[in-house]
């Protein structure tokens, strides 16, 4: 299995990532290797009151933790069984290599904190309970949002002109407090994370759109594609070109890939593309995918999605970049896992032209 990304490191708004998203350096086979590294990261997606604990990629096991907002200074094993503290214990699956073939990349090594109060340090001590070592880490959580514009929502009339099809447009925290350029999200039939909560340091456009016949579709893209892009190409908007991303599940995975497609010659190109339960036959169709070969581009799909997104991977041209392939276990037609995983966007919002 191919080791994930090396270290990440990005400021957003005075946000901090920095982060190391990799499995180590190893050899053999991985299921040799005992113990693992964990991280704790604040959540880069909504709702911001969380963190996460990440875990190496290789990992299978049984994991407990302590979350306390004072210091409990627990160095060991036997420090940790004797605290009184509320102890959570999760058992973690090593994933899977491939699936039909098609080398994974894991999206759902990590585990998720309850509810946290809003900027304040915590201290998390997790054991790993097989090997009995103990990790001690602290992070803080983000500060509550504040200084972003009120969403803006309108509407495109749909393709038989028969209903309006409603858009949001969501500004990140600190927005309204400088000149400063900012990435941008189009988000189609997936979540709004921006206005989810406003630390996500995105604006994010979000629209849902169906399909049920070719023409309506292709209709339909080309209204969203027209409006997506007269707002970039806005120097009003102080939207960072460098750093257009695109989110899509189901037809809107087929949406964005197509902008992205058509976008991939102009100044609104996309740096990098995260699509889940995308219909198998685009990823050989140079009209939706011809471009793409140098676009970064996770595919996802739940193990039991019929629509194909692992041929789409499989089919679609791939010449330089991140072209990344997850599966969710016991999963259908969904893209809760992907939008959930903290590894979706830190691993988007790291990408640039």
């Amino acid at each position: 299995m191919a080791s994930f990304l090396t270290i990440i490191t990005r400021r957003f708004s005075g946000l901090l990532i920095s982060l190391l998203l990799a499995s180590c350096a190893m050899s053999g086979d991985p299921s040799d290797w005992a113990g693992a590294e964990f991280s704790l990261i604040k959540s880069p997606f909504a709702p911001t009151n969380y963190l996460h604990i990440l875990y190496n990629e290789y990992f299978g096991g049984t994991v407990s933790y302590i979350v306390s907002s004072t210091s409990l200074d627990i160095k060991n094993k036997k420090e940790f069984d004797a605290s009184t503290a509320v102890k959570t214990t999760v058992s973690v699956t090593s994933p899977p290599e491939a699936f039909n073939g098609i080398e994974l990349t894991p999206m759902l090594h990590y585990i998720r904190t309850g509810w946290l109060a809003a900027g304040r340090k915590y201290y998390v001590y997790v054991l790993d309970v097989e090997a009995e070592v103990l990790t001690a880490l602290t992070e803080s959580t983000m500060a509550s949002a504040d200084n972003y514009p009120a969403d803006e929502t309108g509407t495109i009339r749909n393709f038989a002109d028969t209903a309006d099809i409603p858009y949001t447009i969501s500004y990140p925290a600190g927005y309204s407090l400088s000149s400063d350029k900012w990435p941008i999200l189009l988000s189609v039939k997936g979540p709004n994370p921006t206005s989810g909560d406003h630390n996500f340091p995105c604006i994010t456009f979000n629209i849902d759109i169906s399909w049920s016949s070719n023409s309506q579709f292709l209709d339909e893209i080309a209204k969203v594609k027209a409006l997506f892009n007269a707002y970039v190409n806005d120097a009003d908007h102080r939207v960072d070109k460098n750093r257009i991303y695109g989110f899509g599940f189901s037809a809107g995975a087929g949406v964005v890939i197509k902008i992205a497609n058509e976008n991939y010659n102009s100044p609104c190109k996309f740096a990098a593309l995260a699509i889940n339960g995308v219909s198998d036959w685009a990823g050989s169709d140079p009209d939706w995918t011809g471009n793409l070969g140098y676009t970064n581009i996770w595919t996802s799909m739940g193990e039991g999605d019929p629509y194909g997104a692992d041929v789409f991977h499989r089919d679609m041209p791939k010449y330089a970049g991140d072209h990344f392939f997850s599966t969710f276990p016991g999963v259908a037609h969904s893209s809760g896992p992907a939008w959930a995983s903290p590894y979706t966007w830190i691993w988007m919002l790291s990408k640039g032209q």
